[in-house]
């Protein structure tokens, strides 16, 4: 003959040590949450304020804009793409159409310095009739075009 199976009564003593411990063991979790959470807070702020104070991230300086390792600095790029901007090199108007993507080794046409295959380019078209004697399509590092961009824009 089978045993039958009687689950256990606890005491009123058992559930009451159980219910304390249960209770400490939320206090332990929700504090270590709450840690949690200020600590991702703090790391996102601290990233944020990265962002703001270095807009011109490494990962863009090797990726696009310093082809024989040589970091160019922002105001020298600026100063570059306004000079082509004077010249007639690169029109003041907005693009046609642009788009960006690795580079296929041509030149920049602000810094005048060939775009590496392993890095990325950004490529603008402009239409032929717009009274612009260069060719209708430039090839720039990323850092030239945001350079570009913004004397673009002072000009205006």
């Amino acid at each position: 003959m089978i045993a039958e199976y009687r689950p256990v009564q606890p005491t009123p003593t058992a559930i009451v040590s159980r219910s304390l411990i249960l209770g400490q063991q939320s206090t332990i979790l929700r504090m270590v949450a709450r840690q949690a959470r200020c600590e991702a807070v703090r790391v996102y702020h601290l990233w944020v304020d990265s962002r703001r104070r270095f807009p011109w991230t490494r990962l863009a300086r090797i990726a696009c804009g310093a082809s024989d390792g040589t970091e160019t600095k922002r105001d020298h790029i600026r100063e570059r793409s306004r000079e082509a901007i004077l010249s007639g090199k690169l029109p003041v108007g907005t693009s046609y159409r642009s788009w960006g993507g690795p580079s296929h080794g041509t030149i920049c046409a602000v810094c005048d310095r060939k775009i590496l295959p392993r890095e990325l380019e950004y490529e603008i078209e402009f239409e032929k009739n717009n009274g612009h004697v260069a060719p209708p399509m430039f090839h720039l590092h990323i850092t030239c075009f945001q350079a570009w961009e913004y004397q673009r824009r002072l000009m205006r």
